[in-house]
């Protein structure tokens, strides 16, 4: 019988040892039958997975010539065609996921008496996998699938190294271990096991850095704290206890593996009943019309959807409506209710949908260590977890469509509500929303508000007055009344002469003959105001100073110039008057009208010169923040002349930890963007191009180049308003290293030529040959190894000459760009020299790249054992400076090494463990690296198939990369040979000459008489 594997693209692999993959639409169709074995599958159901339409005669004809192409392939294909649809009967152990689960359960069964045995049945079980379940198949049956065995597979992991911590084996975990960890950073669980590990040897300080990590990336992305066991461990390491081993094993590990053995997606507890509504509006009153309309909508059996929207102007009611109605109809959905605030309007950024599906499905009963990592994951299991269910769902203030999208269920049972001011006009068109758009209240429904929040005593022309000067707007109907309510209803006329004196607050509530809804609270705003001390009042308007929507206690106390104890005092001021909300320890905001009136205030009450002054004081305070966190994470940086000017020997240093200095950075991040954006075009350009330097490295990785690319484009703007080539120079630098990694070769170029232009017009002969280093590897990668020869030397000359330390950088490239021509011994004499000069000047980050590049050739020579040396020093440099990129090409290298001194396993394991990680990250070069090392081991292990597939895979990769694609074309070439293909291996190496013949690479005689000697086709 064949075996079928879906632990990457699926497969299948026929009794002969021979495998099949299929394509296009008999991939899908086998891939549905996997991802539901043994379950009947009707023709609709297939259709509609398959072509997006039900199955009419004409669907099933089609459905079942791909059935009869499927079976020709497989050939022993156990698939029963039931009426209406088809079974595939097959066993667990006929798929590879079966084999997998099983492995697993065992590792489980006899992790308390065999660890030894447990981990190495764990190990068989990950090794199963060739990439993510059902690669390629995008439909909701095989993405769900694939979210479970995901699940699985980190259950698999957290089983293999419980067992070896039980064996001892801590070093191991330690080392092993956090790369796992980085690809699941909510699985605390794994994080424990990384502690434990640390620990046990002694290593206490590590092991608190990764608690003290877990619960940044906790609250960031999920809003809580660590759970128990997390927090039981820190406080024993604290405490000095003993830390107990039998504790590790598998509670959890097996009792989440059970639940997914039993097809429970998601790892959930149990069925959870969500009531999360928020209380029904006090005293709602009107929107009869509103309301009838959709009581004839809900109870139409002909609706097209369960989806409706009310859209409208700032305050004109959506949410209390919404929350009213929703109230009314809940008991219609046995199953619970969601709710969630999508701040689609407000000085905060939007919520991501991956972080409201997140908050959906811990309310749902999944684990917060269970929920997927991915918009597109998350979104699949919040669907398959409410395709059964008859669930209430509010979707408040939403800023698009595209945020609105992934939160709808699964299903036809569930009703979804959405808020919002635009008119989502897309998902009327194509999931066919029942749409409502309020406008302000009528004049009767505006006096009843009222009369009911004031009760009898006011008259009926004073409600008809404050309902006029209110703009019939409900919101600020409800606050006035508040105020009237607050100081007794006979002063009502006193209310009603203050509004008819503000004159501007008057214009504000009478907007509503212009549409402007938005203004109308600020009157609203004001009467809180108003009533604060001259502390508080002054630090509201340093809100409306700051660029960025968020502020610390420290950042606050630097915009306004006070000690941080005034200021602590001044912002419990401001909480009791509920003008500021806390968004974390020590952190402040107000909401997106509140910030507008702080604004306001702020231009009305204080000149250009003290805003000015305030944006300097919290510009410095930013950049000492920067310069301290780097001095702590990356103290090479503070050669940079800027950072000494703000860090003297006086200066109180705020992190003591590398740990805190990270958390901070992450955390303050986006509003040094923000502010670094704003001060370009405002009164503080200099900020920003100090930012821009002191953050050059630091925003070097792949993560963060978006972010960089917007720091370097501020800093340059910043550099051309000030005149200042040299800021120009160094921002455009930046600017083209960060094409470079994006691989847009020709901008990348482009930017960095500027960059020389502008330093050498500056008189910047250093400034510019650094460039020059970096524009050489940009003719390296578009394939003129001669125009990068010719830079790098440039640059290497002016550099030594000035006995700069940068010069390990562009040697560590020339020679990069010698090993690409195949020029070996120049390579390497150049690499040493940078490693040297890294060493002796102090550059862990110079050393790191001169090593990586020292690893590739050796390795391209075969010597196995000074290639694993030093892809091993390669690996700890970079994992120690947070370089996951290098750190992920290390591991191709080392594992290549390590299959070249006979350690097979152990080096095909490290490879895939790097490509893993290399998807991960989105970078295709590593990926492609990683396949072009997989296909040539799995060639030398006869695997010819693998090795073809593989060498496919890296040979699509790597395009826009010359020497990885001409790499690929060679090795392909040699899988063609050793399969008998003497065309396929002709096309191949031909291919491969031809970019050698363009670079001029060292090889090129030698590939030349390879393909001459390849048998010429037969005559037939």
């Amino acid at each position: 019988m064949p075996i079928f594997e879906v632990l990457g693209p699926v497969r299948v692999r026929r009794d002969d040892g021979s495998t099949l993959t299929p394509t296009g639409l008999q991939s899908q169709l086998l891939g549905l039958l996997l991802a539901n074995p043994g379950r009947l599958l009707t023709h609709d159901r297939l259709a509609d997975a398959m072509w997006g339409c039900p199955a009419d005669p004409r669907m099933v004809h089609r459905l079942q010539t791909h059935v009869h192409r499927l079976r020709s392939a497989v050939g022993d294909l156990p698939l029963a065609a039931d009426p209406g649809g088809y079974r595939l009967q097959i066993t667990a152990e006929q798929t590879d996921a079966g084999r997998f689960e099983s492995l697993v359960s065992a590792a489980a069964d006899v992790a308390a008496q065999q660890p030894a045995q447990a981990a190495a049945l764990a190990r068989e079980a990950l090794n199963l996998w060739r990439g993510r379940p059902f690669h390629g198949l995008e439909t909701e049956e095989t993405a769900a699938a694939s979210v479970r065995l995901q699940h699985l597979r980190v259950t698999a992991w957290e089983e293999l190294y419980a067992a070896e911590l039980t064996c001892g084996h801590h070093a191991l975990v330690a080392d092993e271990l956090p790369p796992v960890v980085d690809q699941h950073p909510l699985r605390e669980r794994l994080r424990e096991l990384l502690m434990m590990s640390h620990a046990a040897a002694g290593r206490q300080a590590d092991a608190l850095a990764v608690f003290h990590e877990a619960r940044s990336v906790l609250r960031r992305e999920l809003g809580v704290e660590p759970g128990p066991g997390l927090q039981d461990l820190q406080a024993r390491i604290l405490s000095g206890a003993a830390l107990d081993h039998d504790r590790l094993p598998p509670a959890a590990a097996l009792e989440a593996l059970s639940r997914q053995r039993a097809g429970v997606h998601g790892a959930c507890a149990a069925v959870e009943v969500p009531a999360q509504l928020p209380a029904r509006p006090r005293g709602f009153i009107g929107r009869d019309a509103e309301q009838s309309e959709l009581w004839t909508w809900l109870d139409d059996d002909h609706r097209p959807a369960s989806l409706f929207t009310l859209i409208g102007g700032a305050g004109v009611g959506k949410t209390a409506l919404a929350l009213h109605w929703a109230h009314e109809i809940a008991h219609r959905f046995p199953d619970g209710h969601l709710a969630v605030d999508l701040r689609g309007y407000g000085p905060e950024d939007p919520v991501p949908a991956e972080q409201a599906l997140a908050g959906f499905l811990r309310a749902l009963g999944t684990d917060v260590e269970h929920v997927p990592d991915g918009l597109d994951e998350r979104a699949a299991a919040f669907r398959s977890q409410t395709a059964e269910r008859r669930l209430l769902i509010l979707l408040d203030n939403a800023r698009d469509v595209s945020q609105v999208r992934p939160l709808l269920p699964g299903g036809s049972g569930s009703l979804v509500i959405v808020t919002s001011r635009t008119a989502l006009t897309g998902l009327v068109l194509q999931e066919g929303a029942h749409q409502i758009a309020l406008s302000t209240m009528g004049d009767d429904d505006s006096r009843r508000l009222l009369g009911q929040l004031l009760g009898p005593a006011p008259s009926a022309d004073q409600l008809e007055t404050l309902a006029d000067r209110c703009a019939h707007l409900p919101l600020a109907l409800r606050v006035a009344a508040e105020r009237v309510r607050g100081i007794g209803s006979e002063d009502l006329p006193t209310v009603l002469e203050d509004l008819e004196d503000l004159q501007d607050r008057l214009d504000v509530l009478d907007l509503h003959a212009t549409g402007d809804q938005a203004s109308s609270m600020r009157a609203v705003f004001s009467w809180s105001y108003l009533g604060l001390e001259p502390t508080p009042a002054w630090l509201f308007r340093c809100f409306g100073v700051a660029p960025a929507h968020e502020l610390s206690l420290q950042g606050l106390s630097a915009l306004a110039g006070l000690e941080l104890r005034i200021v602590r005092q001044g912002v419990e001021g401001l909480r009791r008057a509920h003008l500021v909300e806390s968004c974390g320890p020590h952190r402040y905001r107000l909401h997106d009208l509140l910030r507008s009136y702080a604004i306001e205030l702020t231009e009305d009450h204080e000149g250009d010169t003290v805003r000015q002054a305030c944006l300097d004081r919290l510009s410095r305070h930013y950049l000492r923040g920067v310069a301290a966190a780097l001095e702590i994470l990356m103290p090479e940086e503070m050669t940079i002349p800027e950072a000494w000017d703000l860090l003297d020997a006086d200066t109180v240093r705020p992190f003591s930890r590398k740990t805190d200095a990270a958390e901070w950075l992450e955390q303050e991040l986006p509003h040094l963007l923000v502010t670094a954006e704003h001060c370009a075009d405002g009164g503080q350009p200099r900020f920003a191009v100090v930012l821009s330097k002191l953050l050059r490295r630091h925003l070097d990785r792949s993560p963060y180049l978006h972010s960089a690319h917007r720091l370097h484009t501020a800093a340059f703007l910043a550099g051309r308003r000030l005149e200042d080539l040299a800021a120009q120079g160094h921002s455009l630098r930046m600017l083209g290293r960060v094409a470079l990694l994006r691989v847009q070769l020709e901008e990348s170029r482009e930017l960095l030529e500027r960059s020389v232009d502008c330093h050498l017009r500056a008189g910047e002969e250093r400034e510019a040959a650094v460039t020059r280093g970096l524009l050489g590897g940009a003719h390296a990668y578009r394939g003129d190894i001669r125009g990068a020869l010719r830079e790098h030397r440039s640059s290497v000359d002016t550099l030594r000459a000035l006995d700069d330390p940068a010069v390990c950088f562009s040697l560590a490239n020339w020679g990069l760009a010698h090993h690409l021509l195949g020029e070996a011994d120049e390579a390497r004499r150049l690499l040493h020299e940078a490693v040297d000069i890294s060493r002796q000047r102090g550059s862990p980050y110079g050393e790191s790249v001169a090593l990586l590049n020292l690893t590739l050739t050796y390795a391209s020579t075969g010597e196995h054992e000074a290639a694993l040396d030093l892809a091993r020093r390669t690996l700890r440099l970079a994992t120690r400076l947070g370089r996951r990129a290098r750190a992920c090409q290390a591991l191709v290298s080392a594992g290549e090494a390590l299959h070249g001194v006979g350690r097979r396993k152990v080096g095909h394991r490290l490879v895939r463990l790097a490509l893993t990680e290399a998807e991960d990250l989105g970078q295709r070069d590593i990926i492609a690296t990683a396949h072009l090392a997989l296909g040539g081991l799995t060639r030398e292990a006869r695997a010819l198939q693998h090795s073809r597939s593989h060498l496919l895979i890296s040979l699509e990769q790597a395009r826009g990369h010359w020497d990885l694609e001409a790499l690929t074309l060679i090795s392909l070439g040699e899988t063609c040979s050793a399969t008998q293909d003497p065309d396929g291996a002709r096309e191949a190496w031909g291919q491969a000459l031809a970019i050698y013949e363009r670079v001029g690479h060292a090889h090129t005689p030698v590939l030349r008489r390879r393909l001459q000697g390849v048998e010429s086709p037969a005559v037939t």
